[in-house]
């Protein structure tokens, strides 16, 4: 598996160490930590997963594996930020084993976070609610 990162009808901006994604055709925000951020930048659709392992542990220089990568890419297919098919990302291992995170990678766990976006004219109306009249 040679993944592509997602380039269409998206935004990204980097913002402290993250990569900030706004995805206009789904209207989902997601923020990739930096290490699924450097994953996702490697996957160029040339690079095996062996080869984004040994990109991103240059770049983060941290002691990643492929399992990690792998976990990443699970990530990032669900988010829908890359290319790859379903019955690809269907292959993508979604976990990391206790002994890989026993041994320090919890600090650099895959991590995208996503929240969905409102319509801009939703956005605008002010109907947000307000409990107890409290004012703003």
């Amino acid at each position: 598996m040679k993944p592509l990162a997602r380039n269409e009808q998206i935004t990204v901006e980097q913002v402290r160490g993250e990569t900030l994604v706004y995805d206009l055709r789904n209207r989902k925000a997601h923020c990739l930590n930096a290490a699924v951020s450097a994953v996702w930048r490697a996957c160029d659709g040339q690079t095996s997963i062996q080869g984004i392992a040994e990109h991103v542990r240059r770049e983060l220089d941290r002691p990643l594996d492929e399992a990690f990568v792998e976990t990443a890419l699970a990530e990032l297919s669900r988010a829908g930020l890359l290319e790859t098919g379903p019955e690809e990302a269907g292959r993508v291992r979604s976990h990391l084993t206790r002994r890989q995170v026993s041994a320090g990678a919890a600090i650099l766990l895959p991590l995208i976070a996503t929240i969905a976006v409102p319509k801009p004219a939703a956005a605008a109306s002010g109907a947000a609610p307000n409990p107890g009249g409290v004012p703003l």
